[in-house]
Parts: structure tokens; sequence; C-alpha cells
């Protein structure tokens, strides 16, 4: 099975840390990562950083609620709370 890539362009991650009400050294912080890291990757068009990064951010926007997904399209989406109901329209 592929590894999952969370994130489509240096825009996408940058939606999706706004997303998370988070700033650039806090989400560094939780990635473990430094915050040059994160706003090189940001800055990029597409992807090109190392796995090792993508998937540590990838991981921690995740334990802050946010859902990040590259293929097939890039998408963003908000995980629900445990116990709240979802509905669908």
């Amino acid at each position: 099975m592929p590894k999952q890539q969370y994130f489509r362009s240096g825009r996408h991650l940058a939606a999706a840390r706004t997303f998370a009400g988070l700033k650039q050294i806090e989400l560094a912080h939780l990635a473990r990562l430094h915050v040059n890291s994160l706003k090189r990757l940001e800055a990029m068009r597409g992807i090109a950083g190392s796995e090792h990064a993508c998937t540590q951010l990838g991981k921690a926007l995740e334990a802050c609620g946010i859902l990040s997904k590259a293929l097939p399209i890039a998408s963003l989406e908000v995980a629900p709370l445990e116990g709240e109901n979802t509905f669908n329209s």
C-alpha cells in the first residue's frame, strides 16, 4: 500500500495550517520540525520536500482535527468529534 500523500502544494499546506488556526511556529513545533522547513515547504509550487517532513506535518494537523489529502484532488476537512452526529443531505 502506498504511503498517504498529505499535500499537493505549498498553498495546500498553508491552507491546512490556517484552517487549523495555527501559526507557522506552532505547527512546526507540533510536527517537531524547524520553522524554516515549514516556511520552505509552504513557499513551494509543488511539494518536493522530504517525505518525513510532510508526514510529520500531516500527522500534526490530523491531531488538530484537520484531515488533508492530496490525491485524487487536494482537499481539507474537519474530523468529526467523538460522538458527534454526521448528517447526509
